[in-house]
Parts: C-alpha cells; structure tokens; sequence
C-alpha cells in the first residue's frame, strides 16, 4: 500500500469542496439581489440557493420530466447511481463529480422549496415570464 493516498487514487475531499463551493459563489454573485427578493429563492437560505443558482439539467441528469413526482425521482435517483457510483466505476476519471452532480439535484428536487426555486430560475433562464 502506497504511503501516498493520491498515488493510488485518492481524491482530495478538500480540493473538491473548494472546487463546488466556489462554482456556486460565482453563480450566486451573478444575480443581482433585487431578483433574489423578488423570486422563490428567497424562501431558502444562502447555501440553498447557492445550491440552486449553480444547478443546470437536472431534470436531465435523472431522465426524468418536470411533473415528475417525488416517487419517480427517488427512483430515477437511485437507478442513476447505480449507473454512475465511483465505485461501480472504476475505469471513470468524471465518476465523482458525476456523482457529486446526482447528489445535488436529488437534494434540489427532493425540497418543495428548491424545486420551486429551481422550476422558477429554469424557466427565467429559457426567456418564460413568471
């Protein structure tokens, strides 16, 4: 066993949250604070909607539509991480922000309150007045 975890594979968990967290602080400092007051993010917390902001495709990810209820999320949830699990994965270099992905929008969609959010941002992004 080498001494050296990142010699074997090891990600660093530190790298990776710095990397995430980062990402979520420039999409939140790209919206202006009177949108934010004015939208269903504003019923989140900072974090909450950070997590939002930085989020795209999720319905995508999960191959599932819109009206999708909370039932065939989890199912489609738990389907996908079967598919994508770094540790199904051994071969995949992107397994883990794959999965890392996964877990944010399952936590995103799972929440009336961010998916709402979430709902409301995607169809500002696509040009549909609220």
């Amino acid at each position: 066993v080498p001494l050296d975890p990142g010699a074997w594979g090891a990600l660093d968990a530190a790298e990776i949250a710095a990397s995430v967290r980062g990402e979520r602080e420039a999409a939140f400092a790209s919206v202006a604070e009177a949108v934010i007051r004015e939208s269903p993010l504003r019923f989140l917390t900072r974090t909450q909607q950070e997590l939002v902001l930085g989020a795209n495709g999720l319905y995508e990810l999960l191959g599932v539509s819109t009206s999708s209820s909370l039932e065939e999320l989890r199912a489609a949830f738990r389907s996908r991480c079967k598919e994508i699990h770094p540790d199904l994965q051994s071969g995949s270099a992107s397994a883990t922000e794959d999965m890392i992905q996964l877990n944010n929008a399952w936590e995103i969609l799972r929440s009336e309150q961010m998916r709402r959010a979430y709902d409301w941002l995607e169809a500002q992004r696509a040009g549909v007045p609220s």
